[in-house]
Formats: C-alpha cells, sequence, structure tokens
C-alpha cells in the first residue's frame, strides 16, 4: 500500500482474525468516516464483512466488500491487489 502512495492518503486497518469485538466496532466510527471491507474469500471473511456492515449500519458508510477469484486478496498478486483498491476507491471517494 506504501509502494502504491495509498498510505499517503487512506488510512488501513487489518483485523487480524475473522472477528472484530464490540470495543473495536466502537472505535471505527471515531476514526473514519468511509469503510472498505477487504476480507478473505472465505465463510469467515464473508460473514465478517457482513457482520461489519449490520454492526456499523447508519454511523458510517460502508462499502461492500470487494470481490475476487482467490482466497486471499495477496493470492492474486501485488498488481491486482493495488489494482482493485484503486478502483474501488475512486469510485467511492
Amino acid at each position: 500500500l506504501e509502494k502504491a502512495g495509498l498510505l499517503e492518503k487512506y488510512s488501513v486497518i487489518a483485523t487480524l482474525g475473522s472477528e472484530i469485538s464490540d470495543a473495536q466496532f466502537a472505535r471505527l466510527p471515531k476514526f473514519f468516516t468511509k469503510l472498505i471491507i477487504y476480507s478473505d474469500n472465505d465463510p469467515a471473511g464473508k460473514k465478517m464483512g457482513r457482520a461489519i456492515k449490520k454492526q456499523l449500519h447508519g454511523k458510517i458508510p460502508v462499502i461492500s466488500r470487494i470481490e475476487y477469484e482467490t482466497h486471499d486478496p495477496a493470492d492474486n498478486g501485488y498488481a491486482e491487489f493495488i489494482a482493485q483498491l484503486q478502483n474501488n476507491l475512486s469510485f467511492v471517494f
């Protein structure tokens, strides 16, 4: 993300798992005005995406998960990962 120049303009968080605590949910609207979900493409990642959208509904805009074919976003390779992010960022912001 830093190589692509995205960290200069956007903030990034990592869940480091497929669960987000109530305390973490409470902090998100304090630090972010919009949220894009880019989670693993497995049942746990999809479940987490739905939980984030439900928990933050009406608090901050949540953009649906970015869809891709592989299990993990990094499996697509760096160029594809950055292209997907940039395409979604230009449409969101």
